[in-house]
């Protein structure tokens, strides 16, 4: 259900960002991208974004797209990074240690909203 939370901030966001720009006469598209190693799932948000669209004037002229963004890690010893698949794939391919951190794929990021 948290989905639906994240999918409320999104579309308050893609609201404010349409009123302030004054392109709400225009069929848009927002582009989302997801972390793959969020916690959030995008078919759960996709639904949850229709659901919202429906009701709403301004957000019913608005598709949205959900890119995935791979996760990736550095590895603080040999300094080379991988990409990873879930948070259980974080020992360094090069030296094989475990002494990494995530450099990406854990956020929900509103990339832009164009015309469509």
């Amino acid at each position: 259900m948290h989905e639906l939370d994240i999918t409320k901030q999104l579309t308050k966001k893609i609201k404010q960002i349409v009123k302030e720009n004054d392109i709400g006469k225009y069929n848009l598209r927002a582009i989302v991208e997801l972390g793959r190693l969020s916690t959030f799932s995008k078919e759960p948000m996709l639904h949850y974004y229709n659901l919202i669209a429906k009701e709403d004037d301004v957000l019913s002229k608005i598709k949205l797209e959900i890119t995935i963004k791979e996760g990736k890690i550095l590895c603080n010893d040999c300094k080379s990074e991988k990409i990873i698949y879930d948070f259980f794939d974080k020992v360094c391919e090069k030296c094989n240690s475990i002494n990494t951190e995530i450099r990406e794929g854990r956020d929900v990021f509103l990339k832009k909203i164009e015309k469509s």
